[in-house]
């Protein structure tokens, strides 16, 4: 064992894998008694991190980014309303990215994103575009059509 994060209240019995993850320097979990937010631990000491990540609505289901730059650590979520958000892990900066979201994954060896949204296949190539400018954004990212749920077109 490497660490035991612990926070009053606390209840293991609830989560699963939608409501934590892992990467090499931090394991965030969505709180099960306040959804609302996201508690963000360090991995080799389970202490709390000095941020958490706070949203309006209940929080459904989260993933962090596995780049190894623990400075460049991306936190991908959808909330109750299946919008899709992006922050920084470090300095929250919350930023709406899709709508009607069914599904979503990091790559595992590249800082890229993937959805299901809105009938679409989204892929954002930079999603750090979003802290630069919008439209570049949208000029770094494929959008394909969905025939039907879960097959491309």
């Amino acid at each position: 064992m490497i660490s035991s994060p612990k926070y009053q209240g606390l209840r293991v019995e609830f989560l699963n894998k939608r409501h934590i993850s892992l990467s090499s320097d931090v394991i965030a979990l969505i709180d099960p008694v306040s959804p609302r937010i996201v508690r963000i631990f360090d991995v080799i000491s389970g202490k709390p991190a000095t941020q958490q990540i706070e949203h309006s609505t209940e929080i459904v289901e989260m993933k962090l980014n596995q780049i190894e730059m623990a400075s460049e650590r991306k936190m991908c979520f959808v909330d109750s309303n299946r919008d899709m958000f992006l922050t920084l892990v470090h300095k929250p900066d919350i930023q709406k990215i899709a709508n009607v979201v069914d599904s979503f994954c990091w790559n595992d060896e590249n800082d890229m994103l993937s959805a299901i949204a809105d009938s679409k296949h989204i892929t954002w190539f930079y999603p750090n575009a979003i802290y630069v400018d919008r439209d570049l954004m949208a000029k770094s990212q494929q959008v394909r059509e969905c025939n039907d749920v879960g097959k491309l077109a």
